[in-house]
């Protein structure tokens, strides 16, 4: 018999009411698509951009890593705290008007100043996505299959990928890379008036154990001191902090890494590289959900999402070698895939993992902490900024190789995510007893 999706259905009876979790889902899945599209316009059109302006790889790391995921962190937790007290579907809608809004406005960018605050702009919309979906989607889908909730929602992520990238090679090559940009923040302002025009608020906590409701909620110092006094969480954040430097390295660096090293134009990386590694990343996240819910449901053991997590990292760092060291584009190509199919294999075995080490109520600022700060700013903030520094560093001797070598620092960051996801495999805390 075909396992079904236990889901909190909201008020009413009927054919609508079964159907409506599985459209708010689908609509969050969107959210994320679309919050994924711009970043992955950026990252294919990082070296025109760079050429138009004059940038540096320094720079690079600055407008697409760091300027917009500091921004996006700081705003994250005061956002994740809103998400945690107050109308999470209107804080998103306002999100996505914002983030869209501002995408459009990166097509205008004169300068590198106005290019960074722009995305700014885009950083601090985007923080609205997780804290409010997440939390959402946890109090609609039952725990047995939360995971696999979550994983379909992280798709969203690789949906974007896959057809960002090909939109983006196609209009870029016929229109310019500013005409991209508006042609992708477009449609989320009509998407930010379907989110608060049709989607429910669903009670907090609807879809959670007796063990979430007996744990009180507290103020934002309480529940920062409960999340860094949770040791299995704490791995678990440094486990995503580096594995994401690794992954976010990989993304941000790799089309401006292919078209130095193997020649690739830029119409090649969107239409063919992008749906690859963007297809790996979307099969990977499915296999992980449907596998993370599998394993939990036979074994009864909260720790088994993290279990692959430690595989995804232990299994993308030697394939981030193969992508970086290889001189044949196929092999290359091949061994990206392969890693980015790996850290799609952790996507929602993390957040599942997170949530539930936490209170319903404080379950925003979890996927907060887990999503803005490891994965944005550690993640995605930092290490295009220390690859851009160290691939400067090395130009001048070294010339286009310097970005290959420059390129270690996501596979040694790779290896440490690997070591903390085990070590928070084996770990045993306070919080996962309560929700066992």
């Amino acid at each position: 018999m075909a396992r079904q999706l236990t889901v909190v259905a909201p008020a009413g009876t009927g054919a609508g009411a079964r159907a409506y979790p599985w459209y708010m889902l689908a609509l969050f899945v969107v959210a994320n698509s679309f919050n994924t599209i711009d970043r992955v316009a950026m990252n294919l059109l990082i070296e025109p951009i760079r050429r138009e302006f004059g940038f540096g790889d320094l720079q690079v790391g600055v407008i697409a890593g760091f300027g917009f995921a500091a921004f996006h962190a700081l705003f994250g937790i005061p956002i994740a705290r809103r998400a945690d007290r107050g109308n999470r579907r209107n804080l998103l809608g306002l999100g996505v008007l914002l983030w869209s809004g501002m995408t459009v406005l990166t097509g205008r960018a004169g300068s590198f100043l106005s290019m960074l605050a722009i995305r700014v702009g885009v950083g601090v919309g985007e923080a609205t996505c997780y804290p409010t979906a997440v939390p959402m989607i946890g109090d609609v889908f039952g725990k047995s299959q939360r995971s696999a909730a979550l994983a379909i929602f992280q798709t969203g992520a690789f949906i974007g990928v896959v057809g960002g990238s090909a939109v983006v090679g196609l209009i870029a090559a016929s229109h310019g890379w500013r005409a991209v940009f508006t042609a992708l923040g477009m449609p989320g302002l009509v998407l930010a008036l379907l989110i608060v025009l049709t989607v429910r608020e669903p009670p907090r906590g609807a879809a959670s154990d007796a063990a979430d409701a007996t744990l009180a909620s507290g103020s934002y110092r309480q529940a920062w001191t409960l999340l860094r006094s949770n040791r299995r969480f704490g791995l678990l954040f440094v486990a995503v902090a580096l594995m994401w430097t690794g992954a976010s390295a990989l993304i941000i660096w790799g089309p401006p890494f292919l078209m130095r090293l193997h020649g690739v134009g830029a119409r090649e990386v969107g239409t063919v590289v992008g749906p690859i590694t963007g297809g790996a990343g979307l099969i990977g996240t499915l296999v992980g959900g449907a596998l993370s819910a599998r394993l939990v449901k036979r074994s009864g053991d909260p720790r088994a999402p993290l279990r692959l997590v430690t595989l995804g990292a232990l299994l993308a760092t030697p394939a981030t070698l193969v992508f970086v060291f290889s001189s044949s584009l196929a092999v290359a190509l091949a061994g990206g895939a392969v890693a980015v199919f790996f850290n799609g294999i952790a996507c929602g075995p993390i957040l599942a993992a997170a949530i539930v080490l936490v209170p319903s109520d404080q379950r925003g600022l979890a996927s907060s902490l887990i999503v803005v700060f490891a994965q944005q700013l550690l993640g995605l903030g930092i290490s295009p900024l220390i690859v851009g520094l160290a691939s400067d560093a090395g130009a001048a001797s070294l010339g286009d190789q310097s970005l290959r070598w420059a390129m270690l620092i996501p596979c040694v960051a790779l290896a440490g995510g690997w070591i903390a996801a085990r070590a928070a495999a084996r770990d045993t805390g306070l919080i996962e007893k309560a929700h066992a």
